[in-house]
């Protein structure tokens, strides 16, 4: 019993061509016999509802007809017999009549006889045919007249359980003839077409067996497939011997391959080995990777070999382990998944102390079912290659550098270039006094003056050596260092501004070293001795003092002076290389009267106009605007205006900042202009953060030092919204 239960489930659960045709042959009755037998039943079904319904109809008709003479002449008796003698039939539920207002007319129970017979009441349920007719008087030209109506519940009981037997007889014949239809044409293929196709599964499964039987004699196409498929069975079998010295063969050249593999990996300049699970390394492996590691690798942990200098227990290293332990072992989407996290470059110290630069390649090997084995890496030492991609970097990156210092250097013209190596050979010496005499404050005015200098010239490599210098010295003023130690520390800050500067001097000498022409910005020059050229002045002056000739004593006592308004021009191209570097458009206007002051006067006056300059343009030009320098010569000396168009100065924000620095009182009242003077201030700045620009809060302080050394004074009024308007007077030489 145990055994036939096995079989049929065996035979139900197998998906062989058996079950694919008797599969079939189900599934094309139930798309036909099926559907015509559900036809059948539901055309009996309504051929059995209609007839109920024409009989039922049948007796309200006749109820109706019969009523009409009584409900005419008001004889309750004959309605009620009528009522009650058509409720006898079984099949009635119920029969009411009623007249033209809905009203019934037959409500009470029936005494016929001594027996009472009770009235049926009207229900509505779903075994129960309703049905309604009218009752109607024909009078005369046949117009009628609607006297009431009849209405009748009929029971469906008899019809409904005709129409179940019908059902089932029709679905016992369907079922039994669909048993023998399939059991008919399963027989048929069976013996026709499936036993022939089992033989030929079976013999394919067995080639060398050539005594399993293959059905040929049929004169089909499965005749013809046996027939061919014998004559390749012996085919085949003739071919074993074959086929097994191909094998041997193919095995053979296998080898010497794998024996070629090898002296190719060997020949290499590459460590080549695969990683197992836990990260162990195995075959196969380079003997170039000995050269690498300085040891044999196979059997080793990969973490403690290639990736031995990575710290342990950082982030990098855990990412790395992760990704190789949670990949080899796993399905292949997995490799992909972290294959990103793969390192691409290492730096290993070598069994000889020093850094290799290894490039890494990491390839997966996958198996059949998609699971990743192994891992193959490929180990390449690019320490030189490295080395000399860092050398053509530098080499590249010196080479730019000296292109831009070129292009800064021609943007300016030779006699711009000369005037700021004057300059800033003053300020440098102006660094080396403070710091043969402690002076702190005076080294970083040098300093900042040079920075600012640089920056208006365009001298950009200049301008950011000099602020990290400024920085240098702003800590060495916040935190003071032991004084043994500060000629040392600030002479070597002045020899890296002197390196920077001398940078641009040689590149400046390159350029006009064979230039035997003069610039067209440029008057020729004759060079005499100094003291020569003092002794010609002095006696020029003294013949012509005692001729009375003004004008040509005048001309001479000026040959050592410098113009103010020529000198004053070179700042045009200083304000269009800062506004360039801020990203604004500014002009500048010069005018006024000629005015002739001594070398050093002029320089002082030149480095202080700077300053405000360059504060108008830091500060008080937002984008565009402009600035405008006047020269005014009265009896008194010399008057210079200088006037910006910018946002102005706001004298409660510097009240503000000088109170945080503690240079104001807070309690104490102060006008307008006082407060905007605090910008003389040392240290003063409305900047939150200084920049290669301004931000120090010492270009203020220089200008008022610069004046009051010139015995001039200054005073600045500004509005806001409107511009700054800054006012020096220098007093003529008694």
């Amino acid at each position: 019993m145990v055994d036939l239960k096995e079989k049929i489930t065996k035979y139900l659960l197998h998906k062989g061509i058996r079950f694919k045709i008797t599969l079939g042959i189900v599934s094309i009755l139930l798309l036909t016999i099926f559907p015509f037998g559900l036809y059948q039943i539901q055309d009996q079904e309504n051929i059995l509802m209609n007839a109920l319904k024409n009989k039922s109809m049948a007796i309200i008709k006749m109820v109706a007809t019969n009523s009409s003479q009584p409900i005419e002449s008001f004889d309750d008796l004959v309605l009620r017999d009528l009522v009650f003698e058509t409720e006898q039939d079984k099949g009635v539920a119920f029969i009411n009549i009623l007249d033209s207002e809905n009203e019934l007319m037959v409500e009470d129970d029936y005494m016929k006889g001594d027996k009472l017979i009770e009235k049926k009441k009207k229900r509505i349920a779903s075994n129960i045919l309703f049905l309604k007719s009218k009752i109607i008087k024909k009078g005369k030209n046949d117009k009628e007249q609607i006297l009431g109506f009849v209405e009748g519940g009929f029971y469906k009981d008899a019809v409904i359980k005709k129409i179940t037997r019908n059902k089932l007889v029709l679905s016992s014949t369907l079922i039994f003839l669909s048993i023998i239809i399939v059991t008919i044409l399963y027989i048929f293929l069976s013996s026709t077409y499936v036993v022939p196709i089992l033989k030929l599964s079976k013999a394919a499964s067995n080639l060398e067996n050539e005594d399993l039987p293959i059905d040929t004699e049929k004169n089909d196409e499965l005749g013809k497939l046996g027939e061919v498929f014998k004559n390749m069975r012996k085919a085949v079998n003739d071919q074993k011997y074959v086929l097994e010295e191909m094998v041997v063969n193919a095995t053979m050249n296998l080898q010497k391959t794998l024996n070629d593999t090898n002296t190719l990996l060997n020949s290499m300049k590459q460590g080549v080995f695969a990683i197992a699970e836990d990260g162990i390394i195995i075959a196969p492996v380079s003997e170039y990777c000995q050269e690498i590691f300085g040891e044999s690798v196979i059997g080793k942990s990969i973490f403690e070999t290639l990736f031995k200098d990575l710290d342990h227990e950082g982030e990098e290293f855990s990412r790395v382990k992760f990704s190789i332990m949670s990949s080899i072992g796993a399905d292949s989407l997995q490799y992909l998944c972290v294959e990103n996290s793969f390192p691409k470059k290492l730096i290993m110290i070598n069994n000889k102390n020093e850094e290799s630069h290894l490039r890494l390649s990491f390839s997966p090997v996958i198996t059949e079912d998609n699971i990743t084995k192994k891992i193959l890496l490929v180990v390449e030492d690019v320490t030189l290659l490295d080395e000399l991609e860092r050398k053509s970097k530098e080499s590249e990156e010196k080479s730019l550098v000296r292109l831009k210092m070129l292009q800064e250097i021609v943007s300016n013209s030779k006699s711009e270039i000369k005037n700021f190596i004057k300059e800033s050979d003053s300020n440098i010496s102006l660094c080396e006094i403070s710091m043969k005499l402690n002076d702190l404050n005076g080294f970083f005015r040098g300093i900042h003056t040079i920075k600012g200098l640089t920056n208006l010239y365009g001298l950009s490599y200049i301008t950011k050596e000099a602020h990290l210098l400024e920085n240098k010295v702003d800590d060495l003023i916040k935190f003071p260092i032991d004084k043994d130690l500060l000629p040392d520390v600030l002479s070597g800050i002045i020899d890296n501004l002197n390196n920077s500067i001398n940078q641009y001097i040689e590149l400046y000498k390159e350029i006009y070293e064979f230039d035997k022409k003069q610039d067209s910005e440029e008057v020729e020059v004759i060079e005499i001795p100094r003291d020569q050229f003092f002794f010609a002045k002095e006696k020029a002056m003294e013949a012509l003092s005692q001729l009375q000739d003004k004008n040509y004593l005048t001309l001479i006592e000026n040959l050592d002076k410098y113009e103010l308004k020529q000198t004053f021009l070179s700042l045009k191209k200083i304000v269009n290389n800062l506004a360039n570097v801020l990203g604004k458009h500014i002009d500048l206007e010069i005018k006024g009267d000629e005015f002739f002051l001594e070398r050093d006067k002029t320089l002082l006056l030149k480095e202080s106009i700077i300053h405000i300059m360059q504060n108008s343009c830091d500060h008080g030009i937002e984008h565009n605007g402009s600035i405008s320098l006047k020269i005014k010569d009265d009896d008194k000396g010399l008057i210079i205006y200088i006037k910006d168009d910018g946002k102005g100065l706001d004298p409660e924000l510097i009240f503000k900042k000088a109170i945080e620095k503690g240079l104001a009182n807070e309690s104490q009242d102060y006008t307008d202009k006082q407060k905007i003077n605090f910008i003389f201030e040392p240290g003063f700045s409305t900047k939150q953060e200084a920049s290669q620009q301004s931000g120090r809060g010492v270009g203020m302080d220089v200008v008022k030092t610069n004046i009051l050394k010139l015995g001039g004074t200054i005073h600045i009024t500004s509005l806001l919204g409107k511009g700054t308007g800054t006012v020096i007077k220098i007093p003529k030489k008694d």
